[in-house]
């Protein structure tokens, strides 16, 4: 039916044009997201700190040169690479490492 097609298409590119304007926002904002879980984190980020997961540079989660990584407001260190952590933190954002309660 094209009626039900020229509906579908439309639907097709309202997902289309909020994917655009999310990008933006996070682009805006500094951050990209995990692929993996889809945490939103600041572009500084290698690795995931809920999952655990490298997060991978794709065109979606391209850094700002310039951005520095927030400080966090009760930062911890991690055990392993001595990076600066946000509390409540499952992994390190530097180097993956798991943190241990």
């Amino acid at each position: 039916d094209p009626e039900i097609d020229e509906m579908f298409v439309k639907v097709k590119e309202a997902k289309q044009a909020i994917e655009h304007l999310n990008l933006s926002i996070r682009r805006a904002k500094g951050t990209k997201v995990c692929q993996s879980c889809g945490t939103e984190v600041s572009n500084a980020t290698i690795f995931c700190p809920s999952c655990g997961a490298k997060i991978e540079d794709s065109v979606e989660n391209v850094p700002a040169a310039d951005m520095a990584e927030p400080v966090a407001a009760d930062p911890c260190k991690c055990a392993h690479c001595g990076a600066i952590m946000k509390a409540g933190a499952s992994f390190c954002m530097n180097c993956g490492t798991k943190v241990e309660s």
